[in-house]
C-alpha cells in the first residue's frame, strides 16, 4: 500500500521538500541555462545547442587534448561564428573526421587546420593523390571533459576508450 505523507504534518518531509527545491531545483535550472548559453560565449551567436561528447584519438593536438581525453563539441552554426584560434572538427573528402585548430579562414573562404603538435599546416589529398581543401566546420570543440566525467574509464579497466 502507498502511504501519502502530508508535509505539513512531518517536518522531516517537509524539510526535504524544502532541500530539493532549494538545491537541486536552482541547479538543474543553471545547468540548463548554461548548456543554452555557452555556445553563445564560444561562438558570438546564438544557435540551437546540439552537443557531441566523444574520446580523441590520436596525439596531434596534444597537449591541449591528449589521446583519450572526452571533448564536448557543438553544431558550428554559421562559418562567421569560428574564429581562428578554435578547435574545430571537419569532415574530409573520405567522410573521417579530424579534429585540429583553426589557423586562419582565406579570402577565398578555406579552412586552415593544424594540430598543436603537428609541424605543418594540414594538406589533404583524396584517394588519387589530388589536393583539396576543407570549406567548412561541422562542430566546435568548446573544451576537454574532466576525467571524472569520462564514465567509460570506470567501465571499461582495460583503457580502451572505445566501445567493444
Amino acid at each position: 500500500m502507498i502511504q501519502i505523507i502530508n508535509i505539513l504534518e512531518s517536518p522531516k518531509a517537509a524539510k526535504g521538500a524544502l532541500v530539493f527545491t532549494l538545491v537541486f531545483v536552482p541547479f538543474c535550472l543553471a545547468t540548463f541555462i548554461f548548456f543554452l548559453y555557452l555556445p553563445f560565449a564560444v561562438l558570438g551567436s546564438w544557435c540551437i545547442p546540439i552537443y557531441q561528447v566523444l574520446p580523441l584519438e590520436g596525439n596531434s593536438m596534444a597537449p591541449t587534448i591528449n589521446e583519450g581525453d572526452w571533448y564536448i563539441a557543438v553544431k558550428a552554426p554559421k562559418k562567421e561564428s569560428i574564429k581562428p584560434g578554435m578547435i574545430i572538427w571537419v569532415r574530409k573528402n573520405d567522410n573521417t573526421y579530424v579534429v585540429h585548430r583553426l589557423i586562419e579562414i582565406t579570402p577565398e573562404g578555406y579552412l586552415v587546420t593544424k594540430g598543436d603538435n603537428n609541424q605543418d599546416v594540414d594538406r589533404w589529398f583524396d584517394e588519387e593523390g589530388r589536393e583539396y581543401q576543407i570549406c567548412q566546420a561541422d562542430w566546435v570543440v568548446l573544451g576537454k571533459l574532466h576525467p571524472i566525467f569520462q564514465i567509460s574509464q570506470y567501465l571499461n579497466p582495460s583503457g580502451d576508450s572505445r566501445a567493444e
